[in-house]
C-alpha cells in the first residue's frame, strides 16, 4: 500500500510571497536617507541590501558599508536617525504600496477552502500584515499570524513555524512552508516540513533549491497545483 503525504496546513511568509512589498522598503528608507541630507541608494544597492538581510544582519550594521563609497564614513548618531526614521515612515508607506495581485488572491482563497493558513514573517509585529489582510479582504483567509515577537528566533530557525503548527493544532509534518527567500526554505527544513520556493523575491531557483525547497514555482498561483503534486503517492 502507498502512503499519502497527510498535508493540512501551508505557512507562508508575507513579504514578497504572498504580498508584494520591495518597493515599500525601498521607498521608505530612501526617504529616511533624504530627510537626513545623505544618498538615495539605487535598486540594485537596495537588492544587495535585502539579501544580506537574509542572514539577520541588521540595518544599523548593514547600511554604512553601502553609504561609504557615496559619502565616506557616517557616524553612528546619524545611521541610528536613518534606521529610526526609516521604521517610522515605513507604516504609511507600506499600506498605500505594498499590495496583492489578483493572482495571489485567488490562490489564497482557494488554499485557505481546502487547508489551514498562517503567516509566518519577520516583520516586528502583525499591525501592518492585519491592515493588508484587511484592505485585499484576506483577513478570513489567515488562520493565525506569527511575526518577529512572538517566538523566540525569527527565520531560519524553526521556532516561528513551529509556533504557527502548534497554534493551527497540526504536526509539523503536516505542514508546507511557501516562502521566496533560502531562510524561508531552512527554517521549513529544520522543522520537518515540506517546502515550496517561490521566485516572486529577489533570489533564484537555484538559489531556492540549494535552500533546501522540495519544489520551486514561478509564482504563488503555481502552489496550487505543486501542494496537489505533494499529497500524491510517494
Amino acid at each position: 500500500m502507498t502512503k499519502r503525504r497527510d498535508i493540512k496546513a501551508l505557512l507562508f511568509d508575507f513579504d514578497n510571497t504572498l504580498f508584494y512589498s520591495f518597493e515599500s522598503y525601498f521607498v521608505a528608507l530612501n526617504r529616511s536617507l533624504a530627510q537626513q541630507g545623505l544618498p538615495e541608494l539605487s535598486r540594485n544597492e537596495f537588492v544587495k541590501l535585502v539579501r544580506i538581510s537574509e542572514s539577520n544582519v541588521s540595518l544599523r550594521k548593514s547600511l554604512p558599508a553601502f553609504l561609504r563609497p557615496l559619502v565616506g564614513e557616517v557616524d553612528v548618531e546619524k545611521i541610528e536617525r536613518v534606521v529610526e526614521g526609516y521604521k517610522k515612515i515605513f507604516p504609511e508607506v507600506d499600506i498605500n504600496l505594498t499590495f496583492a495581485p489578483s493572482s495571489n488572491i485567488q490562490a489564497l482563497c482557494f488554499l485557505s477552502s481546502k487547508f489551514k493558513v498562517a503567516i509566518v514573517s519577520a516583520r516586528p509585529d502583525s499591525r501592518g500584515i492585519e491592515l493588508l489582510l484587511r484592505k485585499f479582504k484576506l483577513d478570513e483567509c489567515v488562520d493565525t499570524i506569527i511575526t518577529a515577537k512572538d517566538a523566540p528566533s525569527i527565520k531560519p530557525s524553526r521556532a516561528q513555524l513551529l509556533m504557527a503548527a502548534q497554534r493551527l493544532n497540526v504536526e509539523p509534518k503536516g505542514c508546507v512552508m511557501v516562502g521566496d527567500s533560502p531562510r524561508d526554505m531552512e527554517a521549513g527544513r529544520k522543522a520537518y516540513m515540506k517546502t515550496i520556493g517561490v521566485t516572486s523575491g529577489v533570489w533564484s531557483r537555484e538559489e531556492l533549491r540549494k535552500a533546501g525547497a522540495d519544489m520551486v514555482v514561478n509564482e504563488l498561483a503555481d502552489v496550487v497545483k505543486a501542494v496537489t503534486s505533494l499529497i500524491e503517492p510517494y
